[in-house]
């Protein structure tokens, strides 16, 4: 139980932290450059 719970926070801090990123950085980098980054972090 504490382990689904704790998997469910850490993906919903890792949203909040990419959705405030991707707003923050909107400007200088596209959408497409930040998506390519996370799928060469998640390899």
């Amino acid at each position: 139980m504490s382990v689904i719970s704790y998997r469910l926070v850490n993906n919903l801090a890792e949203f909040i932290l990419i959705k405030s990123f991707v707003i923050f950085h909107e400007k200088q980098y596209p959408i497409s450059k930040i998506s390519d980054y996370r799928y060469s972090l998640n390899k």
